[in-house]
Parts: C-alpha cells; structure tokens; sequence
C-alpha cells in the first residue's frame, strides 16, 4: 500500500512484492541454489541469468523492507546523491544508498543502435522480425550529447576509428526487443538502405553501430580500471596508479586519463601509472581512468580519485633554444643602382618552447640573456614558439644566449642579488609583504655568430635552381649509410653548381627506398639515423646547399591490424580506417571518400579531404621544415589526388605525395623551373622551394596540371625532357620549336629560368 503521509519530495510509487529468483542448482546435487529478491524494472521480465556472486539466502539476512516498483529513467533521475553505476557486461543497475543498503536490479537487454550520420535529424522506421512496422518516417532517433556521461559512455562503445566520424554526427536508438528489423531516413522521403537496397538485421540483442551501409555488432567494452589511486601531488604535477580489473580477463590495449571530463592522455595497456603535468597550484582535480580493448573501446569509467597540487615553485628551463635567422638585412629598398648606399644590419634571431613544467603558475615572461646580462624582457604571447632578434651585433662576433620563465615581472626595485627574499612596503599604516620575484631555471646555453646564412629557396625568390637527385634505388643498402655517403660528398656537390640537394624520404618504412612509409615522426630508416640525418643537413647548409626532403604523402603503411585483419591502424600520427580512401585497390574496409587521383595499390591511398588528416599534414611539414632543418619540398606522386585539392589545402595544409617511378641513376641533375604567379600553397612554411612530381609527357597535361594547382607549386617539365631525348637520339632538334618557344612547359609557362633535364647512368 501506498504511504498515506508522504515526506515532502519522496518519490510517490506504487509498492509490490518482491519476486523471488532461483538459482542453478549445483552439477551433480539435488539441492535447490538459494534464492535472490529483485526488483522488476520492465514489468515484463520472465528470467534473470544465474549471478552466484551476489546471492545471499534469505535465512542469513534479517527481513529487508519491502521495494516500489519504479521505472528506469525514475530510477536513475532520483539517485544524484546515491552512487549508481552501471556494469554493461551483465546489464545491471546498482544504487547504493549506504553500505548496509544495496539492492540490485536486473534488466533484460535489447538492442542499442548507433548511428552515424550528417542528416539534421533521423528518423528509424523499425519493426520486430515479423511484426509491425512503426508508422513512416519512423520514431526520431535521439543525438548523443559528447558533454554529458552518458553521452560519452555511448561514444566509449565505439571502436577508435569510427570516433572521428562520429564526432558531432552520433545518433541512438534503444529497443528492449530480441530482435530488430529497420530502415533509417530523413524524414523527409530520404532512405539509407544496406547494400542490395535491403533492409538492416539485428538479429540478436546486443549493441550494433551503422556507418556508411555496413552495420556492425559491437563487443561489450573492458571493464573499469580498479584502485586508481594519487600517490603523489607537486605544485605543477600529479602521479596517478591503477591495476586493471581483477574480475575481468579480456586484452586491455591501452587506457585513457581523463582530468576533470577531459581526455588528456592515452597510455599503452602494460603501463600502471602517469604522471599529468602541468597543471596550476593550489588547485583540487578530479581523474579518472578508462581501459581500451583493441578494437579500440572505451569501458567505464573508474572511480573518481581528487589530486590537489601544492604551492607553485620555480618553472623549469625553456626548451629547444635555438639560432633560426643569422643574416644581414638591407635597410631600405632594394636597387641595383643604390647598392653602394643601402646600409647593412646583422641581426641574430633565437627562439625556443615553453617549459615542460610551468612550476604551478602560468608562465607571463620570458628573460633574455646575452653573454650573461639581461638584456630583455618579452611577454609569453601564446603556448607554443617565442622569438627574440638581437640587432646588436657585429658581423663575425659570438654571443651565447640564455632563456629563463617568469611568473610575472619583478617589482620595479627589484635586486638581482636579493631576489630569493620577499619585498616589503609602508603605506602609512600597514606594512605590505611582496611575494619575491621567482625565476625559473636558465635554458641550455646557445652559443650563435652572427654571420650571413643560407636562406632556403623560395617559389618567389626569381631565380633558378639546379636539383641533383642525391639518391639512387640501391643507395639504402651502402652498409655504411647513405646519409654519411653523401656528406662525404657535399662539397662535390657544391662545384657543380647546385643548390639543392633532393633527400630520399627520411621516415620509418616497410620498404628498404623509403616509399612506403610509416611512421612519420621516426626519422630512423634505411638511410641512416635521424643523428646521421640532422648531421647531413647542417653540414649542407654550411657548404651553401639546400636539402629538399621527399615526402612521400599520397599512401601510408599501417602498423597494426584492424578487427578486419586489414592493415589501416595508423601510428605517429594515430589515425583509423577513416584516413583511407573507401575506394582503395588493397580491398580494405576504408571509410573515408573516394580517391581524387591516381590511386596506388602498393600501400592504402590516404584520403586528402579529410580535415583530421590536413591538420595532420600540416603539422608534420612544419616540423620538417622547423626542428629538422629542410629548406625545400618535393611533392611525389603529385597526380595522386586532384590538383584543385592541392590548390585549396596546400594553401594551408601542405600535401605532398609518393613515387610511381625512381631512376636507374646514380644521381639524377635537374634544373627545375618556377612558376611567377605563386598563391598560398606554402604560406604557412614561408612559402619554400616546393617541386611537384606529375609524371606525364604531354605538355598540355602538364599545363592543365599547373593551372589546376593555380600556379602555386613548380613542376618537373617532363615534357621538355622527353622532346629534348628524341631530339637527340634522332638529330632532329626541330622537336624542340613550338611556334618559336620551346617544346615543353617551360615554352608555355614563363618564367625566369628554363627547365632542363638530363641523367648520367651510373
């Protein structure tokens, strides 16, 4: 019966008895299994699967007051002060209102459909096998809400390739049937029917995600994390460690650390312990931890576990100081006839990176030093690369320069030789105590001359360059290195005349050439070392010679299996099947659009519209160019995806491309020729020398090819190269008229220098 004096605020339900649940009797006894009370939450339940590790007989407890019968959404809208966790494997509810009060509850699972899809809002006309189908369009599905914890469980079931899909587009649909028959759509007359225009099964309870006509049944994700744990918290620094869970025996492949709801790293699956850095002082934070199949599932959530960060200290030293710019600047407009008159500047330009540990404050100030004496204070504009120009300097002089962090300026009367002491003053009637100015440790020294440096080739400089291939097919076996081949060579190099050296491609690869790469930020190849690398490159700059880096961009190697068993799990950067074209001569599952070029089938196409993997691009040719020291681009295989692509996101993610044919050289000499009306193709690397490979012989496709790319890249005139071998095999050098121009590009292209190809067969 009902409460006929309810507290203000109770839940006002009906009361019911309890049902009572038997358990399996034991193999080979005759005994009944002792019994288990629950509580009906679908009002349809007939039979709960055995669960011995909760059962407790009735005549080992005292009576336990009777339970309303509520319903689930009640259920969880009700219980914000209880403790309420889910366990997705067996389905079951648990809220516990104190330690000696715990009820469990049961529910029978159905199906959970997610869907990923851009329409504003879908419907789903569904039906029971055999049954009745809803009335059309279908009952609106509801949008996952990514900020919300449910909304992140349900995005947690997705495998990791499918979440970058998903973001912004996941819709569900829950039914508490066996069985579900359905068709998804628009509302507004819009079908997305499987493939054969049939209908989509699930013909089982379960969890099934649909994505672009391929519906998935999904496993049920690892178990929570146990005994997550702070065992340590700095002034900038918390160190967590957890176990995986014991109950549970599934491959846990990783784990994600979330610091108050936000993901904020990902660890691999034998690591017990991290350390989160950096954060604020004096701050309270809340973790927890989540465990990841290889399917790349996310499982619940562990417990809550509050790190609270002590006082801020001293920020560690600045990182990665170093000398970027060390020219001579013209004061005033260039002219030939005034040269004698335009006075020279020398300046030296440093720049370095934030530190690593900020000391528990944000750093606001940098203190520059030179030969010891400070020399500047700049403002900390920005997380990423601070820059100072030191125009002091006289040609042919060495300064060493420092960096240190600051929280905030000194007082005005600030003592160098006093600032580990606070400050006091008098207004009168108070005497006011000042925090003492904190510095933060110096950065490594940096000792730079200031001297005129090679600057790299720009599309825009108007002069012309001469390329020797440094490489050949076989180059990757010298037991010695290549890389220390050619350094033994540069000045060889530099008596020919060139002015840049065309690099093999420099990351990790499958293959021994270099061509199919994978991990683009592991610069250890067949070549030689990244030490070895970063040696020929300096060393080449030195000698006045420009190092154009092979980017082989177009395809890439996967490292690890998918669920299919296709190879489409990407590292370094950390990518899915949605990074490969669907349409990718491999037959792998790729989830992304189709091809927009010439595809490949050596390695998986990658899919160049996708705005995960421009970003991507960008980054990486930035750290080419940046921390590696290339000066020059060579975009291989630049037909392998349509120019107009290459025309609007070169302009802000650099894509560049692999080879489809590699001489039979020991090198290769070309002069390459340049276009005058360059767009914004590298403007975010300071527009360099950038050189795109479209292999064809017909002057016109080269043309409609530089066109396309709106003049924005240069182009190797293979035209010109083959006109010119006829010409010569045959004695008839009129191949080489066009109408007065040469035969090739470069008779139709202007530009200030000529295109001229040729190979010496080593």
């Amino acid at each position: 019966m009902e409460d006929p004096n309810p507290a203000p605020g109770e839940l006002q339900v009906p009361l019911v008895p309890m049902r009572r649940l038997h358990t399996t009797p034991a193999v080979g006894t005759a005994e009944e299994g002792p019994s288990l009370d629950f509580l009906d939450l679908n009002h349809s339940m007939t039979s709960v699967a055995p669960l011995p590790q909760l059962v407790r007989h009735p005549s080992m407890e005292p009576p336990k007051p009777k339970k309303r019968l509520i319903s689930r959404p009640e259920l969880l809208r009700h219980s914000s002060r209880s403790l309420l966790k889910m366990l997705s494997s067996s389905s079951l509810i648990e809220n516990t209102e104190s330690a000696s009060e715990e009820h469990t509850c049961a529910q029978e699972e159905g199906v959970l459909l997610l869907y990923i899809t851009g329409w504003g809002q879908p419907h789903l006309h569904h039906r029971v096998a055999g049954g009745t189908w809803s009335t059309s369009p279908g009952v609106p599905m509801t949008r996952v809400l990514l900020q919300t914890p449910h909304g992140r469980a349900l995005i947690g079931l997705l495998p990791r390739w499918l979440r970058g899909p998903a973001e912004g587009k996941l819709w569900f649909f829950a039914s508490n049937t066996p069985n579900l028959e359905f068709l998804p759509n628009d509302g507004h007359g819009g079908w997305d029917k499987a493939p054969g225009c049939q209908h989509y099964y699930a013909g089982t309870k379960g969890k099934y995600a649909l994505y672009r006509g391929s519906l998935q049944r999904l496993p049920d994700p690892p178990q929570k994390p146990a005994v997550l744990r702070c065992i340590e918290a700095g002034s900038s620094h918390a160190c967590l460690t957890w176990n995986p869970n014991p109950f549970k025996a599934e491959t846990i492949s990783g784990y994600t650390i979330y610091r108050d709801g936000q993901l904020v790293a990902m660890v691999d699956g034998d690591c017990r312990d991290y350390t989160d850095r950096p954060l604020l002082g004096l701050r309270v934070y809340s973790y927890f931890v989540c465990a990841v199949n290889p399917e790349g599932q996310e499982g619940p959530p562990s417990d809550c576990v509050l790190a609270r960060t002590s006082e801020p200290g001293k920020p560690s030293a600045p990182l990665n100081l170093v000398c970027i710019n060390r020219t001579e600047n013209r004061l005033g407009q260039a002219n030939p006839y005034l040269e004698d008159r335009l006075s020279l500047c020398h300046r030296i330009e440093i720049c370095w990176k934030p530190p690593a540990d900020h000391g528990g404050a944000p750093v606001r100030f940098y203190r520059v030093y030179k030969d010891g004496v400070p020399i500047a204070f700049l403002p900390a504009v920005g997380p990423q690369e601070h820059k100072y120009t030191d125009v002091a300097v006289t040609k042919g002089d060495t300064h060493r320069y420092t960096v240190s962090a600051w929280h905030d300026l000194p007082p005005p009367d600030y003592n160098e030789g006093k600032s580990n002491i606070d400050y006091s003053r008098s207004n009168g009637f108070f005497r006011i105590f000042l925090p003492a100015a904190v510095e933060g440790l110096h950065s490594d020294p940096l000792d730079a001359r200031a001297e005129t440096r090679l600057e790299g080739p720009r599309l825009d400089d108007g002069k012309g360059h001469i390329m020797l291939q440094g490489f050949n097919w076989v180059s990757a076996q010298n037991p010695t290195g290549w890389y220390n081949v050619l350094c033994s060579k540069l000045e060889d190099i530099k008596r020919l005349g060139v002015s840049i050296i065309w690099c093999p491609p420099p990351t990790e690869c499958v293959g021994l050439e270099g061509y199919m790469p994978t991990r683009w930020y592991s610069l250890n190849s067949h070549y030689g070392t990244a030490a070895e690398l970063q040696h020929l490159i300096r060393t080449a700059r030195e000698s006045g010679l420009a190092c154009c880096v092979d980017l082989v961009a177009n395809h890439r190697c996967g490292t690890r299996q998918d669920s299919r068993g296709h190879w489409t799990i990407f590292e370094a950067p950390d990518w899915g099947p949605w990074a490969v074209v669907c349409n990718n001569l491999q037959g792998y599952h790729g989830e992304g659009g189709k091809d927009t070029g010439v595809s490949v089938d050596c390695a998986p196409d990658l899919d160049h519209t996708n705005p995960q993997v421009q970003r991507d691009m960008k980054l990486w040719t930035q750290w080419l160019m940046r921390d590696v020291g290339y000066l020059a681009f060579r975009i291989d295989m630049a037909g392998g995806y349509a120019p107009q692509y290459q025309a609007r996101r070169n302009s802000r993610y650099l894509k560049l491309k692999p080879l489809m044919q590699e001489p039979q050289a020991s090198f290769y000499l070309i002069v390459v020729f340049m276009c005058d009306s360059q767009q914004a193709f590298v403007e975010h690397l300071g527009r360099p020398f950038t050189v795109g490979e479209y292999w064809h012989g017909d002057t016109r496709a080269l043309v409609n090819y530089v066109r396309a790319a709106g003049g924005s890249l240069a182009a190797f005139d293979f035209a010109f190269y083959y006109h010119l071998q006829r010409a010569v095999e045959t004695g008839d050098f009129g191949i080489l008229n066009a109408c007065g121009n040469l035969n090739g590009l470069v008779g139709i292209v202007r530009t200030d220098t000529q295109a001229w190809v040729d190979s010496e067969k080593g």
